[in-house]
């Protein structure tokens, strides 16, 4: 029985000892889990301090971006009102530059045309004469020479009938306006065929000459527009007396139209009113057969052809060609005065100056403003005629 106990009593000490090791290392356990807890409690609470940390740093980034959120609002309505304003001085600034650009345009245009003026000024004012006066000298000694031959060949040629003279009334006052009494009385006077041929001659010279001086005078075969253009030119050589290119360059510009704007209808002009002329003279000497003017034409026609084609050459020189200066051809009158100056003889007598002239034989050029006589003019005496 005792053995039992003590069997009893070594199994309580063996269950003992056992309940001892297992508690004892539930303790080692639960120690190990508490050093373990503690462990993470302590990773926890630094963990949590770091957050803190963490979450203070934060706040303080979310304090700071907000105040730097505040300053940049503020800011940036002080640069939308600063670039709002730049807006509107740029606006100013575009229209002002619009506006120059505009002017810088406008002023190039008007630069670009005032060149071309000027450059046109300068042609207009710049061109050199075509002609010298020695040319312009020649072409008046042709055309005294074409008209000389014509003249001469009539002589030659056409056969004046010693009878009463028969010209129509209108015609009469043509040859009256270009003849002066005294040579209108030699014409009909038939008494001495030489003379009387001398005379025709002299007088077909006259008359000839006269014409090609008003034809070569004219601006224009329309009278009044004639007239106006004489009257404007005129004044342009008044206004620019000191410079006389300029109206010398009008002149030659407006020649060339208004009187030779239609070259054929201008010489078809001066072919008719020529071979009139001469017909009033060889009507008037006697000559008046019932086909006058087609056998004058016939006979003659190239001979007026020549002298057309002289006095328009003269012309267009004088008119056209020539702007430094104004050049002339000139006649004498009917009863001037011999006048060694301004005349030669055309037969070549010894003269005084004083006896009476009795027709223009031959054009003399002088400078308009008679300071320059480059030809004087042929003229043939009253005391030629006289027996």
């Amino acid at each position: 029985m005792k053995r039992d106990i003590l069997e009893e009593d070594k199994e309580r000490r063996n269950a003992d000892r056992e309940s001892l090791k297992r508690a004892r290392r539930k303790v080692e356990r639960l120690e190990r889990e508490r050093d373990d807890a503690i462990r993470e409690s302590t990773r926890s609470q630094v963990i949590l301090d770091r957050q803190a940390s963490e979450i203070s740093s934060l706040r303080n980034l979310a304090k700071t971006l907000k105040d730097t959120r505040l300053e940049n609002m503020a800011e940036m309505k002080h640069l939308y009102e600063q670039n709002k304003a730049l807006e509107q001085d740029l606006q100013m600034v575009n229209a002002k530059l619009h506006r120059e650009r505009e002017q810088r345009q406008a002023d190039r245009r008007l630069l670009a045309t005032r060149a071309k003026e000027l450059h046109e000024t300068e042609v207009f004012l710049t061109k050199a004469d075509q002609f010298s006066g020695a040319e312009v000298k020649a072409m008046v000694q042709g055309l005294n020479t074409e008209i000389l031959q014509l003249a001469a060949d009539i002589i030659d040629i056409v056969q004046i009938e010693d009878s009463a003279m028969e010209v129509d009334g209108d015609k009469r006052l043509t040859g009256q306006h270009a003849i002066h009494g005294r040579m209108m009385q030699l014409l009909q006077t038939r008494d001495d065929p030489d003379m009387h041929a001398t005379v025709i001659q002299a007088a077909l010279q006259g008359v000839l000459t006269r014409l090609c001086r008003q034809i070569i005078s004219e601006w224009s075969q329309h009278s009044s527009t004639d007239n106006d253009l004489h009257d404007i030119y005129r004044d342009i050589r008044k206004e620019y007396a000191d410079n006389h290119a300029v109206a010398g360059r009008w002149r030659s510009m407006t020649r060339e139209r208004s009187k030779y704007g239609m070259v054929t209808e201008t010489e078809e002009n001066f072919y008719s009113r020529i071979t009139e002329a001469v017909l009033n003279v060889l009507r008037i000497a006697g000559w008046s057969p019932a086909d006058a003017k087609n056998i004058l034409m016939q006979t003659f026609g190239k001979r007026v052809s020549a002298i057309v084609k002289a006095a328009m050459k003269l012309d267009r020189a004088i008119g056209e060609g020539i702007t430094s200066q104004d050049l002339m051809v000139y006649t004498a009158h009917f009863d001037d005065h011999f006048d060694s100056n301004r005349m030669v003889d055309a037969y070549g007598n010894q003269t005084a100056d004083g006896d009476a002239v009795a027709c223009t034989c031959e054009l003399g050029l002088k400078a308009s403003d008679g300071s320059n006589i480059l030809l004087k003019t042929g003229i043939v005496l009253c005391s030629a005629f006289l027996t």
